[in-house]
């Protein structure tokens, strides 16, 4: 039996990735102190990346590969291009 290939998986499994679906599961994130953003900095985030020339399909950033709703969401993460920093999100 040949072995499906293993990019072609990934390609699947991206191509059934939307911006609805990654909002559903964003939105079922519970809020953790010091792990996950509070909604107001989570919201400036997001507003920041909906105006970036980096942001693909609406839901990823070209320049690191990150979904931007889940970077978005995590306290810890930055923009790699400094602009929430800029911004102060």
């Amino acid at each position: 039996m040949k072995q499906p290939c293993p990019e072609c998986e990934l390609r699947a499994i991206q191509s059934s990735i939307t911006k609805e679906s990654l909002e559903r599961e964003v939105s079922g994130m519970k809020y953790v102190e010091g792990i996950t953003a509070s909604e107001s900095q989570f919201r400036k985030r997001i507003g920041v990346c909906e105006k970036c020339s980096s942001l693909v399909s609406q839901i990823m950033c070209s320049e690191c590969g990150a979904y931007v709703l889940f970077r978005a969401k995590n306290k810890t993460s930055s923009c790699p291009r400094a602009k929430w920093a800029a911004q102060g999100c």
